[in-house]
């Protein structure tokens, strides 16, 4: 593309790629900053290694590889269960702060997004290259983790951008340097090429990106489907697919499950889990204004089988408070097989949006006032960090490394607050 006085433009589109460097173990290293620098793995309740930190991938360990191998090669590991919930709170915290740079943001995955920031260099009297630097040094500064960056003309070239020089890059293409970084870049680096199709490329002399786009669109309609011709014109700097704001369609129910290690049938832990469950879908739930009319909850055994139930309360609710004790009166009957239990979960559905829930006639300003109690919840949730405040039924025993994982911080002891059965939010100190 050129500019008015036929020079080409460098960035005729600004797509930035933001990539978090072995995304869930970096999330246990902020969550306990004096794991930095050792070797972490995550994967403990899927018996194989899902995620893991630099220093752990230098001793030779991959992903897929099965824990109990991990255990016995590498004694010096230090390996965690996932925690979803909260590496799904730090995937929305490193949105917020790409939020302040653009507001056209796609939330491509848990741990990576596309930030279209074209034409904001010139409000904010910068250039894209330091806008890139200064989200990438938010992002570390605030998350206390590792993030790639690449900026380019495209998605796609900013996808090569991201991977050139991980962890920590930060990588520019500018729309005349492309070939020099796709002369380097294998064929089945390119992001949207598998196995079988670079497999296929190479045995017609296609090894790098380059060498991909130096070929002509016929050569590559002829032999392949529509994608990859639209993939081929984005890696030549043609913009095929823009960078859409991360509106979120309105989804028809939201679910929020977690195996952990080792089983048990002690039914405090199990409610605790569903707790748990229950203020992470219900916090998403508020997040997109709706409210369910059923609410799901299931436990899974040892040996795999499901034990559910679905309860429709008196009216649509997005408030844990008022769901809590469906739970806790549903629960035992599920638990009369005795266990052990692997898994826990729980599921909201046919949700209606937020704006048209009466409330109970009978206790309409409790239900506004806890309403807005929760409103204040949310405000220093998204302040202070997940789970900052939360239900005290929630809260979980200490946390052992390697052990099921929860939202206390350093396994501190937090003093108790129940009374008759009610709960009481508690903050973290």
């Amino acid at each position: 593309m050129k500019s008015r006085n036929g020079e080409e433009l460098e960035y005729p589109w600004a797509i930035v790629h933001v990539d978090g460097d072995g995304f869930f173990a970096s999330c246990e290293v902020a969550r306990d900053p004096s794991l930095r620098g050792k070797p972490v793995v995550v994967g403990a309740e899927r018996g194989i290694a899902t995620a893991m930190t630099y220093e752990a991938k230098a001793l030779g360990i991959t992903r897929g590889m099965p824990i109990a191998k991990v255990r016995r090669l590498f004694p010096e590991v230090i390996i965690f269960a996932g925690d979803y919930a909260w590496y799904t709170e730090v995937s929305r915290a490193m949105n917020r702060i790409i939020f302040r740079y653009t507001p056209e943001v796609e939330p491509y995955s848990i741990d990576e997004s596309f930030a279209d920031i074209t034409g904001f260099q010139i409000p904010k009297k910068t250039t894209y290259e330091a806008m890139a630097r200064a989200m990438k040094r938010d992002l570390q500064k605030e998350l206390g983790m590792t993030f790639s960056v690449g900026l380019a003309p495209t998605k796609t070239l900013a996808k090569v951008a991201s991977k050139h020089d991980k962890p920590d890059g930060c990588v520019f293409i500018p729309l005349p340097r492309a070939k020099e970084f796709l002369a380097v870049t294998p064929i089945e680096k390119v992001w949207g090429i598998g196995r079988r199709t670079s497999v296929k490329l190479k045995e017609e002399g296609v090894s790098t990106a380059l060498r991909f786009i130096d070929r002509p669109e016929k050569w590559v309609a002829s032999r392949l489907s529509k994608p990859y011709v639209e993939l081929w014109k984005e890696l030549r700097g043609e913009m095929v697919h823009p960078a859409h704001a991360g509106v979120r369609g309105k989804q028809q129910s939201f679910m929020h499950t977690r195996t952990f290690t080792p089983p048990t049938s002690d039914r405090k832990v199990l409610s605790r889990e569903l707790t748990r469950h229950l203020e992470s879908v219900l916090k998403s739930a508020r997040e997109d204004g709706v409210a369910p009319r059923l609410l799901s909850f299931f436990v899974k055994t040892q040996t795999f089988k499901y034990r559910s139930t679905t309860i429709k309360p008196l009216h649509p609710t997005n408030l844990p408070s008022e769901l809590l004790p469906f739970i806790e009166t549903q629960l035992d009957p599920l638990l009369d097989s005795g266990g052990p239990y692997r898994a826990t979960g729980v599921i909201i559905h046919d949700l209606i949006p937020e704006s048209s829930v009466a409330s109970d006639l009978f206790a309409p300003t409790a239900h506004e006032r806890l309403a807005k109690v929760y409103e204040r919840v949310d405000a220093l949730n998204e302040r202070y960090g997940a789970s900052v405040v939360h239900l005290a039924a929630s809260r979980p025993g200490q946390r052992k490394r390697g052990a099921a994982p929860g939202p206390m911080r350093n396994g501190k002891k937090k003093p108790k607050n129940h009374t008759r059965g009610m709960p009481f939010f508690q903050a973290e100190r």
